[in-house]
């Protein structure tokens, strides 16, 4: 029963993936994530470059790599569920034998993808984190020449130079004579 109702829901879901529009089945989230580090730093580029030119073309080429990527796990499910099928309907010890091994050697190759990916994940984390930290010492460093131009860009009626460094002046308070809301 437990079978039925899961090749049920795994086509079910594939049936209504493929009936929405291709805008709607884009996944964004982890599932980018997990396409977009999965690339190499070549590609990574050429798509970041893409997402700044072509911000329409990007959707539409990581949602094909995200439905593509989608679709393999389906498959590895699929693969893993006949393993298990297999081996709960034989008796045979030897076959049970064999069967349990490749279904060790695909998580054992899952896992090592999977683990793969994190490791990827995590140094592009640290990359980041580096070229960030970079950014934040140099703003550290060059604190009392931005507090001086931002004063005097403040002081001279520069409202620009708010937004740029996130500057939220308190607002002021109503004169004796105005009502709250009405200036």
């Amino acid at each position: 029963m437990k079978k039925i109702a899961w090749i049920v829901a795994v086509c079910g879901v594939a049936l209504v993936l493929s009936a929405l529009p291709e805008k709607e089945r884009f996944r964004r989230g982890p599932g980018m994530w997990e396409v977009f580090s999965q690339l190499d730093e070549t590609e990574r580029g050429q798509l970041l470059k893409l997402q700044r030119e072509a911000p329409e073309a990007f959707r539409v080429e990581m949602g094909k790599r995200a439905e593509k990527l989608y679709q393999e796990k389906l498959a590895q499910q699929a693969e893993l569920q006949k393993l298990i099928d297999a081996y709960q309907s034989t008796d045979d010890a030897a076959k049970k034998a064999e069967i349990k091994a490749q279904l060790t050697a695909k998580l054992t190759a899952n896992f090592d993808r999977r683990l793969a990916n994190h490791r990827r994940q995590l140094e592009e984390m640290k990359r980041r984190t580096a070229l960030f930290e970079q950014k934040l010492e140099k703003r550290a460093a060059e604190k009392d020449a931005i507090i001086e131009k931002l004063a005097q860009g403040l002081l001279s009626g520069e409202k620009k130079l708010m937004k740029v460094h996130r500057v939220d002046l308190p607002s002021r308070p109503p004169m004796k004579n105005e009502k709250k809301g009405v200036k």
